[in-house]
C-alpha cells in the first residue's frame, strides 16, 4: 500500500462513526453463584417528597459512598422519579455489591438502614421492594462519559412469559434489542445501558429491567426519532426482524420511569 493510499484509510477510518463494542451474549457466568446486584424501589407521600430529596442530597447518598468506601458496595447509583406516580416508584436504587459473599455485609447494612436509610429517611419514606438481580448485558459509550448532573434515566420494566423461559428471553433480548441500543450508543444519544433480570421472580410485577442512560434531557428529547431511525436501519436483517414480529408474544412493557441521578452535595 503506498503512502497516499494509507492516508486515505486513515482519513475514511476518523471519519466513520465509533462503534462501540458489542457485547452480544448475555452474561450467563452472573447467574454461577447469588445474584450480586439489587434494586430497591421506595414510595413516599408526594408531601415528603421535597424533604425526602433533600435528605438524600444533603446526607443520604453519602451514606452509599461511605458503603462504597467500606467495599461492602463496589457500585452505586440513587435515581429520583421525574414525577409523582403511584404506579411506580419515588427513588430507586441499583446496589452492585461485587462478590456475592457481600451479600452477608449488606445483609449487616440492612439490620440498622431497611433500604440504606436512615431513621430521618425512613421517617419521609420507606423502601418497598428489593429485587435481588443478574445483569446480564451492559454496555458503555466510548464518546461520552456518564454526567450525574446532565444524564436523564429511563427506567423500562418487563415481564416476560412463561417466566421460566430465560433462554428464549435471552435470545430474545440479544438479537432485537441489543443491537438497537449499541445503535443508540453508535449515535452518541445513549452514554450506557443496563439490562437486569430477576433472579427470584415469584410473585414479582417484573422480571427484567432495562436502565438506558440518556446523554441529556435533549438527547432523551431525540428517543422517538432514534428509535425510527434505528428500525429502519435494521429492518433489512431478517433474523433481527422475525424477533420483532414476535415480541408481543414475548413481553409486556410494564410503567416506565424517567429520572435523574442524586449525588451529595
Amino acid at each position: 500500500m503506498s503512502l497516499l493510499s494509507a492516508l486515505i484509510v486513515i482519513v475514511v477510518a476518523a471519519a466513520m462513526p465509533c462503534l462501540v463494542p458489542a457485547q452480544i451474549e448475555p452474561n450467563m457466568a452472573e447467574r454461577d453463584t447469588g445474584p450480586k446486584h439489587l434494586v430497591i424501589t421506595y414510595q413516599c407521600p408526594p408531601a415528603s417528597r421535597v424533604a425526602f430529596r433533600d435528605h438524600m442530597v444533603r446526607s443520604g447518598v453519602r451514606q452509599f459512598e461511605q458503603w462504597k468506601q467500606a467495599k461492602v458496595l463496589k457500585e452505586y447509583h440513587v435515581l429520583f422519579n421525574w414525577f409523582v406516580d403511584g404506579d411506580t416508584w419515588d427513588m430507586l436504587s441499583l446496589l452492585d455489591i461485587g462478590e456475592y459473599t457481600n451479600i452477608d455485609k449488606w445483609r449487616q447494612v440492612e439490620r440498622s438502614s431497611p433500604g440504606g436509610l436512615s431513621p430521618e429517611g425512613l421517617a419521609l419514606c420507606r423502601p418497598a421492594v428489593t429485587y435481588a438481580m443478574d445483569l446480564l448485558w451492559r454496555n458503555t459509550s466510548g464518546i461520552s462519559r456518564s454526567n450525574p448532573g446532565k444524564s436523564v434515566f429511563l427506567m423500562i420494566p418487563y415481564e416476560y412469559y412463561p417466566a421460566s423461559t430465560l433462554d428464549e428471553y435471552a435470545k430474545y433480548v440479544t438479537v432485537y434489542v441489543i443491537p438497537q441500543f449499541d445503535r443508540w450508543i453508535r449515535d452518541n444519544v445513549l452514554v450506557s445501558y443496563r439490562i437486569y433480570v430477576n433472579r427470584f421472580q415469584t410473585s414479582r410485577p417484573w422480571q427484567a429491567l432495562f436502565v438506558l442512560e440518556y446523554r441529556d434531557t435533549d438527547s432523551f428529547g431525540q428517543r422517538e426519532k432514534e428509535v425510527d431511525k434505528v428500525k429502519a436501519e435494521l429492518q433489512s436483517d431478517e433474523a433481527w426482524k422475525s424477533w420483532g414480529d414476535r415480541k408481543l408474544k414475548i413481553r409486556t412493557e410494564k410503567q416506565t420511569a424517567y429520572a435523574d441521578e442524586l449525588v451529595a452535595r
